[in-house]
């Protein structure tokens, strides 16, 4: 396995001109707001400033003569003080205004200068933090190969809110996906049959892996890889030739045939158009209403071991529980009986919105042991 270090990767992590200027005008949006907010900031002191010490001198200078004083003082260059500071309220103000307009100056030469200094070091940086945030990520799913396919799979999560990670060799593809799901989506811009590239999408750390070549060896090729580097990895596999599917019983989790879907999708558009209004309705990631998920269940968790009666589910999370299977290789049971035992290794499909799904899944994760608990779990020392 090559173990090339990460800053190494990070020389030659390169992207095309055209990515370049995407990234460099999001770049750009956010030092001009910056700016924006640091002029506001700015004038908002001077007005303070000049209203303060026309105030507290009962109206007796010019709006002129507050507005120099003010500038004077945050500026601290020392000009002659055209008010004089003889009582303890303006001394107080002067030195109030001292500390917060030097600071508000330092924030608007700051971000003046960072409009106009753009050039590869600002590019530099966001290639950096971006590497950063990519190698920080967890329990994130890696979608391999940015095509037509890629990129709806890699907006689906997106909008699901599942932490996601695109990786392609070809920049113009990461350009249109960062078009269409935003500049801030995570992408590696690499070859993903190598291993540097997979570790510095941290493939170590995630859940799972979609292999959506339009080539079915590149495809075999890379979950065989992904295997050996992550061998409790779900890979979930886009089929593009049916007779190929023997060859990734052993290596994906998954296999879809896009082709096979959209046929049985058109059949049923044409016979069942209700009836997929309604999953469509249940399965859209953005949907506020109710969506349908699968929930397993952890060991020792509050619970384990209940039947759906005891658990009293519906009342106490505002959830549905509409399936159960035990285990990964067995059958559902939809509609469960309410005498049936939540046990460990189970998997509840649950129907609810956003919020009942959460509490239904607190419900089903191992209890967090609290300090006191874990202070009493630990072996006594020897006497």
């Amino acid at each position: 396995m090559s173990t090339r270090s990460r800053s190494s990767f990070a020389d030659s992590f390169r992207l095309g001109s055209s990515l370049a200027s995407v990234a460099s005008a999001a770049e750009r949006r956010q030092r001009y707001v910056r700016l924006v907010r640091a002029s506001i900031l700015f004038f908002v002191v001077l007005a303070i400033g000049a209203y303060g010490f026309w105030t507290l001198t009962g109206h007796q200078h010019t709006a002129l003569q507050c507005l120099y004083m003010t500038v004077v003082t945050i500026s601290t260059v020392g000009f002659t003080e055209v008010i004089p500071v003889d009582t303890d309220a303006l001394k107080v103000f002067t030195m109030g205004t001292i500390l917060f307009g030097g600071a508000s100056i330092a924030y608007f030469l700051t971000s003046i200068a960072a409009v106009i200094v753009e050039g590869d070091l600002v590019y530099r940086f966001w290639q950096r933090r971006l590497l950063n945030r990519v190698a920080a990520q967890r329990e994130h799913v890696l979608v391999c190969g940015l095509g037509l396919t890629g990129r709806r799979t890699f907006s689906a999560l997106h909008h699901a809110r599942v932490p996601v990670v695109g990786l392609d060799v070809r920049p113009e593809r990461v350009e249109t996906l960062m078009q269409s799901a935003g500049s801030d989506v995570l992408f590696i811009v690499g070859d993903c049959f190598e291993e540097d590239t997979l570790l510095a999408a941290a493939i170590g750390e995630a859940r799972g892996l979609v292999a959506a070549f339009p080539d079915d060896r590149d495809n075999l090729l890379l979950c065989v890889t992904a295997r050996q580097l992550n061998p409790n990895l779900r890979v979930v596999v886009r089929l593009n030739h049916k007779t190929n599917a023997p060859l990734f019983d052993n290596v994906a989790s998954a296999t879809v045939d896009p082709a096979t879907l959209s046929g049985a999708r058109l059949a049923n558009e044409a016979v069942r158009p209700d009836l997929l209004a309604f999953t469509d309705a249940l399965l859209t990631p953005d949907t506020r209403d109710l969506l349908v998920d699968e929930l397993p269940v952890e060991p020792h968790a509050p619970l384990a071991g209940a039947t759906l009666a005891d658990a009293h589910l519906v009342s106490r999370t505002g959830a549905l529980v509409i399936g159960h299977r035990l285990g990964r290789t067995g059958s559902f049971t939809y509609n469960p009986p309410a005498t049936l035992r939540i046990e460990h290794g189970a998997t509840l499909l649950v129907l609810g919105d956003r919020r009942a799904l959460a509490r239904a899944r607190r419900l089903l994760r191992a209890a967090p042991k609290t300090w006191l608990g874990r202070l009493a779990s630990r072996p006594g020392r020897p006497r």
